[in-house]
């Protein structure tokens, strides 16, 4: 980002307001013409204008994910971060359904988009905000009208308030941009800033905590009592979640979150959810393998595949071991699995492939795999069909030879 707080505050200014209309009136605001450079440097000095054009890009990318994008006040790496606004709103009624009338404190606050939202759901005054940044801490105040505090995080280690209150922790996981690149994402969890260990102390001392994490997260870093949850949407895993305190409803459960709409803000409808704790697979040694069964992404990362079966008493034949797709007599009735009807299986040589494939007057044919077994970019144009039936074709590596098996287009 750029950490200059007064030109920051200078672009909101009153006058500044023509220098905001004149960048948003570009044909391209995200890569402005040396022309169009030149003619905003008439007006403004280079550090207003650098800020506005960060400004005005945040800002379109916004859009999918406030309702409020059109006022926000951001960087590009503030946004890319944040909570989006229908995640923010189901974490702050998860904490307004258990927390009684606690204080709650919202740290690494950013562009303030969590902070919104518990002020919504609890109330201004009951939320504060902190920040390390001062001009990220002065965008949360300005987007949300919380009081917000410049502060590293780990001072409140020392505050005796802390034990009575509740939080959101969202630690930075990326590092600043240079010269418009965004910084690389921090995979290891003491490179966060605050680093994981802070994060949890304080997660561990407040009444109730919350932890923001990766969805890759390696969850043997937390706390055995911890409730970890993954949300997710259509478009893929979106954040990790650790519940502790007055926050956890399970000691050591384990919950998918799950919403069917790809839209992320202006649908508050509730999502799916399964809750429970890693166990067996149901399995059997063999079946009639009708149906391919895959699970949802979410459940796997959790390793609740094994108790959602259980739950729907329904045993599969295991593929291959530590595969994740799984062979069922019939499709299971959950909206966390996706069922494909097998058509053929047959050993993979292109030749065989696709004499199979017309066959089945196969005519687009999306390929899924699994381990790098084939590279699909490749296959893909060599496999299509002249037919009009839509077909999936799974590859998977069985000890050293690969495997085929066709199959419609999922069950809705």
């Amino acid at each position: 980002m750029i950490e200059d707080l007064c030109a920051w505050q200078a672009l909101f200014d009153p006058e500044r307001e023509s220098l905001r209309g004149a960048v948003l009136a570009l044909r391209d605001p995200a890569a402005p013409s040396p022309s169009e450079v030149a003619s905003l440097r008439k007006s403004w000095s280079a550090a207003e204008i650098a800020v506005a054009f960060e400004w005005v890009v945040a800002r379109a990318r916004a859009e999918t994910k406030f309702s409020w994008w059109e006022r926000i006040i951001a960087d590009r790496d503030a946004v890319e971060q944040a909570s989006d606004e229908r995640v923010a709103h189901y974490k702050a009624s998860r904490i307004a359904a258990v927390a009684n009338r606690a204080p709650i404190l919202d740290l690494c606050s950013g562009l303030g988009g969590d902070t919104l939202e518990l002020k919504k759901v609890l109330g201004v005054e009951r939320v504060s905000a902190v920040d390390s940044s001062p001009t990220r801490a002065w965008m949360t105040e300005r987007n949300t009208g919380v009081r917000v505090s410049t502060d590293d995080a780990a001072a409140l280690l020392s505050d005796p308030k802390l034990t009575a209150s509740l939080v959101h922790i969202d630690p930075g996981r990326r590092e600043n941009r240079v010269h418009g690149v965004a910084g690389r994402r921090q995979r290891e969890s003491d490179q966060f800033a605050p680093p994981l260990s802070t994060c949890l102390a304080l997660w561990s001392k407040a009444a109730g905590g919350v932890l923001k994490l990766p969805p890759s997260q390696d969850f043997s870093e937390l706390p055995a009592d911890a409730e970890i949850e993954v949300l997710a949407h259509p478009g893929g895993l979106l954040q990790a979640l650790a519940w502790g305190g007055q926050l956890r409803t399970g000691h050591g459960q384990r919950r998918a979150t799950l919403w069917t709409s790809s839209r992320r803000h202006g649908d508050l409808a509730p999502p799916l959810a399964f809750a429970g704790i890693p166990d067996e697979l149901p399995t059997v040694d063999s079946c009639s393998g009708a149906w391919l069964v895959l699970p949802h992404p979410a459940l796997e990362r959790l390793e609740l595949v094994g108790s959602l079966f259980a739950s729907l008493n329904h045993p599969v034949e295991v593929i291959a071991p530590g595969l994740g797709w799984y062979l069922s007599e019939e499709p299971p009735p959950s909206p966390w699995l996706r069922a494909y009807r097998v058509l053929a299986r047959c050993s993979f040589h292109e030749r065989r492939v696709r004499e199979a494939i017309m066959g089945l007057e196969g005519g687009e044919v999306t390929i899924k795999t699994r381990g790098g077994a084939i590279d699909p970019a490749q296959w893909t144009p060599r496999l299509q069909g002249t037919g009009t039936r839509p077909l999936v074709l799974f590859v998977l590596r069985l000890g050293k030879s690969l495997a085929a098996i066709i199959t419609d287009q999922p069950r809705p």
